[in-house]
């Protein structure tokens, strides 16, 4: 796999292992042990994905810096593919990471093996599901297609050749981009009966009653 990562986590040693898994994967991995740090290897980077802790102190947001970080890096690179981490769970929390734009939420300790699947997914994904890289190939793949058309082109052959890799190429984006999207529909699935499900095992008047409903309807209306 390729791809660049930036590992943010004010505990050295976490990130050092987290950077060393992905680096052994094939990515290019910077680490940062807070949110200056992080900011500035924003500033000076392009990243595909951020991987960042979210209970870090930070001016102005207590413990969770690593939502304040989320919500200053979507501002600076708003392509950019966001996992949190933390060893604090709460429902409000993941809530608040996924709708600032995270695509997951991991809890510590973490299983390397689970982190190394997110980021395969979310570069193959960004690789993938791309609409300038999917222009940019039918533009392509119909430029060859009007040349092949010219009887007097002397590599027809090899023209046609091209058209046929470039249209496998082609639908083999689409079959990832469909391939993504129902594993996003199986999961937003699985969210809103996991919700609705806790919604009902819990007292009436309990108060985690309508982060629930909540969370279940988002997922539902994505659907």
């Amino acid at each position: 796999m390729s791809g660049r990562v930036l590992v943010v986590d004010d505990e050295q040693a976490i990130s050092q292992l987290v950077a060393k898994s992905l680096t052994s994967r094939g990515y290019t991995c910077d680490q940062a042990n807070g949110v200056p740090s992080a900011q500035e290897k924003l500033r000076a980077c392009q990243y595909d994905v951020l991987l960042t802790d979210k209970n870090m102190p930070f001016e102005g947001n207590g413990t969770e810096g690593g939502l304040e970080l989320i919500r200053w890096a979507r501002l600076q690179q708003p392509d950019l593919s966001i996992i949190v981490m933390t060893g604090f769970p709460t429902i409000d929390s993941a809530v608040e990471a996924l709708k600032l734009g995270a695509f997951d939420y991991l809890l510590k300790p973490l299983d390397l093996k689970i982190v190394l699947q997110k980021v395969d997914r979310l570069c193959e994904y960004r690789k993938f599901v791309n609409p300038a890289a999917v222009l940019n190939l039918y533009l392509d793949l119909n430029r060859h297609i009007l040349e092949a058309g010219n009887p007097q082109a002397e590599d027809l052959e090899a023209r046609l050749g091209r058209i046929h890799d470039l249209l496998d190429h082609l639908f083999f984006m689409f079959r990832s981009t469909e391939r993504t999207l129902l594993e996003h529909r199986q999961r937003l699935a699985e969210i809103a009966a996991y919700a609705e499900q806790s919604c009902d095992d819990l007292p009436p008047d309990h108060p985690a009653r309508n982060i629930l409903r909540h969370v279940a309807e988002e997922a539902a209306h994505r659907l």
